[in-house]
């Protein structure tokens, strides 16, 4: 079952990446998407940060929440080149839930 995990704050993106490595220690292959709301976009804008997301992009679909970065003020140009913005992150989620995603929030 592919799996979509839920990130609406900053101070549990260590949590995040600790289940996401803690599911593929497991031997899972199946797809996994991250879809980021509220403050947790932001983590996005940090070059610190991104380490792992980039070296992850190729298994991981990173996503934001374009509502998000609109009541942010934040620049959906300065993303990196491999995160997608979806309209709506709470909708994206309830799409994926519907086509068989497993939702896990951190």
């Amino acid at each position: 079952m592919p799996v979509a995990f839920h990130i609406n704050e900053n101070h549990k993106w260590q949590d995040l990446e600790n289940n996401i490595a803690h599911l593929l220690t497991t031997g899972y292959t199946d797809k996994i998407v991250v879809v980021a709301t509220d403050e947790a976009v932001t983590h996005f804008y940090d070059i610190t940060q991104l380490w792992y997301i980039e070296r992850t992009s190729g298994h991981i679909k990173w996503m934001v929440c374009n509502d998000t970065l609109e009541a942010q003020d934040l620049d959906a140009s300065q993303l990196p080149p491999f995160v997608v913005i979806v309209p709506n992150g709470i909708k994206e989620l309830l799409n994926r839930q519907i086509v068989g995603y497993g939702y896990i929030k951190i």
